[in-house]
């Protein structure tokens, strides 16, 4: 099971650094028509794709959000509720394309904000955080195939400023969501990957 981008949580540093670096035979060309390319880039990420020594080089950036989704978090007890989800998201990205226009790495930084709020009296913990998405395909164009690396940090907090919870770290996925690999503090993998809820109950805690 892979974890929404809410849940993907992680260490913020060299990853994301990396990430981003500059690339080596990058060099703007001609523009490409990003409906042209394998998967195409659709309109609303605001495609910029130009022609490079390696085939082609497509930037993005875009924010989106949600209202009152469910997190897939529910806290039991004697007043059980579900947490509901509100949250901003702000994403820079890079896709890189060979010379046959199929993709090869997707390369995607969000900046996250929002607030879990208790679905029965309304009561509310903020959240905010980054994360680094590295997706290096096997199969140039197969959006299924090699692995995807997640890494970063997201802190939820009260009103005031107190923390409630931290989930950082960086988790490697299969082609097909499937977790091979992590490492940090990771509450929310724990619960939607393993059901151990235990990491989960100061947050629980904090929206009774």
């Amino acid at each position: 099971m892979k974890v929404t981008s809410v849940f993907r949580v992680f260490l913020i540093g060299l990853a994301s650094l990396l990430a981003f670096a500059p690339q080596t035979s990058i060099f703007a060309g001609a523009p490409v028509d990003p409906a042209t390319l394998n998967p195409p880039l659709p309109p609303q990420v605001n495609p910029v794709c130009s022609a490079t020594g390696f085939g082609t080089l497509c930037t993005l950036a875009f924010s989106d959000g949600y209202v009152d989704q469910f997190s897939g978090l529910s806290c039991p007890g004697p007043n059980p509720f579900d947490a509901l989800d509100t949250q901003n998201r702000s994403v820079d990205g890079r896709r890189y394309y060979d010379h046959n226009n199929n993709l090869t790495e997707r390369h995607t930084q969000e900046l996250l904000s929002g607030t879990f709020r208790n679905s029965v009296n309304g009561k509310t913990v903020n959240y905010s955080g980054q994360d680094t998405v590295v997706q290096k395909l096997s199969v140039p164009g197969d959006s299924n195939s090699g692995t995807e690396t997640v890494s970063g940090l997201q802190r939820f907090y009260l009103p005031n400023g107190g923390t409630v919870l931290i989930n950082a770290g960086l988790s490697v996925y299969d082609g097909s969501g499937n977790l091979l690999a992590e490492h940090g503090q990771q509450p929310f993998n724990n619960y939607f990957i393993y059901g151990d809820a235990a990491g989960m109950q100061p947050l629980c805690d904090a929206l009774r």
